[in-house]
């Protein structure tokens, strides 16, 4: 896939995908493609693991495509910025006074600046529009007019995205877990952790 469909000359992803064929080829429908979130993670072991997302009747009756978006898992170039997270799981993630509000700043810069430093020249490419694209290219590549989509949580916000950038290529499309996508980060999480509060 190219790092910028307005000019292919740039540079290029690899996407690693995972197929599951329908285990009733008789009564096959076509492809499904499927994302489990993020974002920031790979989506191939989705269709490696189907049966535990999945009924089988929807697996009799699809193809699932499970794939590593650009920048993510298996597909290459991916995003690297640190080796090592201990300190980043290890810090108070409900600090209490301006020091540990600071030391959260300041491990975030960390870990952004290292970001740019490693994958700073594919950052800008990386995207839920260009996902997208990349999605109608693998429908594409499949040698279907029409595809079927399952998105998870930040899934549903790629799988919106998708269907508004491509309407006529949308057999149909399932968002679980439907996320804002005018919402902040903040605002994100606030309402992810009320809906935890309520569950438990």
């Amino acid at each position: 896939m190219p790092f910028d469909y307005d000019d292919p000359t740039i540079g290029s992803f690899t996407l690693f995908l995972t197929r599951l064929p329908a285990t009733d080829p008789d009564s096959k429908i076509g492809s499904m493609l499927v994302n489990p979130g993020g974002p920031g993670f790979g989506g191939s072991s989705v269709a490696r693991d189907a049966e535990y997302y999945f009924s089988s009747e929807l697996l009799e009756r699809f193809d699932v495509i499970g794939w590593d978006p650009r920048g993510t898992g298996k597909s290459t170039p991916a995003i690297n910025c640190i080796d090592e997270y201990d300190e980043y799981f290890g810090i108070d993630s409900t600090p209490e006074t301006p020091k540990e509000k600071q030391a959260i700043i300041d491990l975030s810069q960390k870990f952004n600046d290292e970001c740019v430093k490693r994958s700073g020249e594919i950052l800008p490419y990386v995207s839920t529009q260009a996902t997208a694209r990349d999605m109608d290219s693998i429908r594409r590549a499949l040698g279907e007019e029409k595809i079927t989509y399952f998105g998870f949580s930040y899934g549903s916000e790629l799988g919106a995205t998708w269907a508004t950038m491509f309407p006529n290529t949308v057999r149909a499309a399932v968002l679980d877990g439907a996320s804002d996508p005018n919402a902040t980060s903040l605002d994100q999480g606030l309402a992810q952790a009320k809906g935890f509060e309520k569950q438990l």
